[in-house]
């Protein structure tokens, strides 16, 4: 009997066994991303314009456009700094692959701008007022002020030499665009104060006459060439036309 008994325990046991459903197993957590610090500057002169500055989060191994855009008068150098996954450390436009936490900064400079240098000289009779006379440095694409002035008895002509950029050449008044090296010189020459009148001395007794419309340019001229116009005014007083 109890083996009987026994034998129906053991049964009754590999019954309850074949009969449940085995627990199946737990799935692992998934592992996050690895991720890290990208840190950007730059120096004066310019920045970083894409991804923008300061500091970014990334996953790794993410590509990250870098872009370095510089101010006027500046021009973009290098990128320094933890750059040993950057594309193109010269590179304004270039990439950087994120695989620890890096510090990285675009280097701008300034420019130095194009000199060209502008000689300037007159003939006997007057002289450059501004910029005066001698050698000058000038910054390319700059435009100079010119100014001639004739001494007494002398009038303007032109400006001779390397005047394919000057502005109002025959005029005492000009200006110069720099884009080379320039040599120019005022030219003068003496009025025939003979021929300048129909008559006349210039005096109270004796003024100047004036027959034609060449006289009165002759005037003009020979007031242009007169340092103090305001003393040959009375030259004129009494003038016979």
């Amino acid at each position: 009997m109890k083996r009987f008994t026994a034998l129906l325990i053991a049964l009754a046991l590999i019954a309850g066994t074949v009969g449940c459903p085995a627990t199946p197993p737990t799935d692992p957590e998934p592992t996050p991303p690895v991720q890290y610090n990208l840190t950007i500057s730059s120096t004066a002169g310019g920045s970083v314009t894409t991804p923008g500055e300061g500091p970014s989060t990334y996953v790794q191994g993410a590509t990250v456009d870098l872009v370095a855009t510089a101010d006027v008068g500046y021009r973009f150098v290098e990128w320094t700094g933890d750059v040993s996954s950057i594309g193109g450390v010269n590179a304004a436009t270039t990439t950087i692959t994120v695989n620890g936490d890096y510090l990285v900064t675009a280097n701008f400079e300034e420019l130095t701008p194009v000199q060209y240098s502008l000689t300037i000289s007159s003939t006997a009779g007057g002289s450059v007022t501004t910029p005066g006379e001698g050698t000058f440095s000038c910054e390319a694409g700059k435009t100079v002020v010119l100014e001639a002035r004739a001494d007494e008895g002398y009038r303007f002509v032109s400006w001779t030499g390397e005047v394919n950029t000057l502005r109002y050449a025959t005029e005492s008044f000009a200006k110069i665009w720099m884009n080379t090296n320039y040599v120019i010189a005022a030219e003068f020459e003496e009025l025939d104060q003979g021929g300048l009148f129909a008559g006349g001395n210039g005096t109270e007794m004796d003024p100047y006459r004036l027959a034609d419309w060449h006289h009165i340019n002759n005037v003009r001229l020979f007031l242009g060439a007169c340092p103090s116009k305001s003393q040959m005014v009375g030259s004129f007083h009494g003038t016979e036309w």
